[in-house]
């Protein structure tokens, strides 16, 4: 055999490795998801899961990895270790979408429009089935910003802040995932797009005539409103950020 030959095998070897971790993760999952474990349930010691899934303990531990990249699940040491159940957050799916975002060469314009196409139909899933206890929490969120003038000052709750309660208000576990991937990019980089103090004034005044169609189930109303407010943020952006809207989103982001 020759060295070429054995680096061929190797790198054979490794792929189906590879390929089997997907495998058995996914069996993994399968398992956390009909046994209905909870967080803090632990798997099967890991002797126990080579002789239940008869695989290699090299699958089986990049198969492990693989749930905890993901959140599904985290690694401890000791007597009491093992793989430990964990409830993925919103968070974790941002972190990969991200990844993917740029991976695509996806930009800001890019998630603006994504947005502009989701959001609407997301707020009027939440006017429709907000409860009480929702809008409560959707009014703490202004509250706790103060007034008027310290929301148009931060400009943050209608582009990052409020679509993620919404999403949570909407009932939809999908959506909240979609939201956060999306919306979190901007959380965390509204200072990218400075707009005037009277462009905040007018953020500010929506988000509150957001709030109150919420609450009062005026689906169609909390649809224009947010359309028309995510539309009229992107053509300000178009004007005076087109170099930030064209650039390609970073995983760090």
């Amino acid at each position: 055999m020759t060295k070429n030959s054995g680096r061929s095998a190797a790198g054979l070897t490794n792929a189906r490795s590879q390929k089997m971790a997907e495998v058995v993760a996914r069996q993994l999952l399968d398992r956390i998801v009909a046994e209905s474990l909870e967080v803090g349930d632990r798997l099967e010691w890991e002797s126990e899961l080579l002789l239940l899934l008869g695989v290699s303990r090299s699958s089986l531990r990049e198969a492990i990895r693989v749930l905890e990249i993901a959140g599904i699940v985290k690694v401890r040491t000791g007597r009491e270790g093992g793989a430990i159940v964990q409830r993925p957050s919103p968070d974790d799916f941002a972190r990969t979408a991200t990844m993917f975002f740029q991976a695509m060469r996806c930009t800001y314009r890019d998630l603006i429009s994504a947005r502009i196409a989701i959001e609407p139909g997301i707020y009027e899933a939440a006017a429709r089935r907000a409860t009480p206890a929702a809008v409560a929490q959707l009014r703490a969120l202004w509250d706790q910003e103060g007034d008027f003038e310290a929301h148009a000052a931060t400009n943050r709750l209608f582009y990052s802040e409020l679509p993620h309660a919404v999403a949570d208000a909407s009932g939809n576990a999908v959506l909240v995932l979609l939201v956060n991937a999306i919306a979190g990019v901007f959380m965390r980089h509204m200072d990218r797009f400075s707009v005037s103090q009277q462009h905040r004034r007018e953020a500010a005044r929506v988000a509150l005539l957001t709030l109150d169609a919420i609450e009062a189930h005026d689906t169609k109303r909390v649809a224009r409103l947010v359309r028309a407010n995510l539309e009229a943020w992107l053509d300000i952006a178009d004007v005076h950020y087109p170099h930030v809207l064209d650039s390609v989103v970073s995983w760090d982001s």
